[in-house]
């Protein structure tokens, strides 16, 4: 059996936080930061460039959308986002998808404020939203996940 501790002994050093920032995709979301590198690691919440898109499967919109306000804040413009699925990008990899977020929150207000069915909501948002179709599984993720989940819990937190 190999040395590991020799192994790890010649390995330069580096400074590596995890960080939580709150709920992103699920409760248990965690960053790693590299602040001399200014490379961020951040596995599923950024799944990849854009077109995809965050899959809200609990829910939980203004939580996932105020950690990504978080996260894009703490970073220097010049950083490095290794998305969960994808190739190294700029921090841009953190704004398509909370673009995505703000306006599904804007349009989705707006559709229970008129008293919209869930049903019609879907219908609704899968045509207004059609600016983010590109991204393969967009029917299964906006119109059969995030747009439900979020739909139900913006109901029930209006008290409808």
């Amino acid at each position: 059996m190999p040395d590991v501790t020799r192994a790890i002994s010649n390995v330069p050093s580096k400074r590596v936080q995890v960080i939580h920032l709150g709920f992103a995709q699920t409760v248990g979301d965690l960053f790693v930061w590299l602040p001399e590198q200014k490379v961020l690691y951040d596995g599923n919440p950024i799944i990849s460039d854009a077109p995809s898109l965050p899959w809200l499967l609990d829910g939980k919109l203004d939580e996932a959308l105020a950690t990504l306000r978080k996260l894009i804040a703490m970073l220097p413009k010049e950083a490095i986002v290794v998305p969960g699925l994808g190739y190294p990008r700029g921090i841009n990899a953190i704004a398509y998808p909370m673009g995505y977020l703000e306006e599904l929150k804007k349009q989705l207000g707006e559709a229970v404020a008129q008293g919209l069915s869930e049903e019609a909501t879907v219908s609704r948002l899968a045509e207004s939203m059609k600016q983010y179709n590109g991204y393969k599984i967009y029917p299964w993720v906006h119109s059969q996940i995030t747009v439900p989940k979020t739909y139900q819990e913006v109901k029930n937190s209006n008290g409808k």
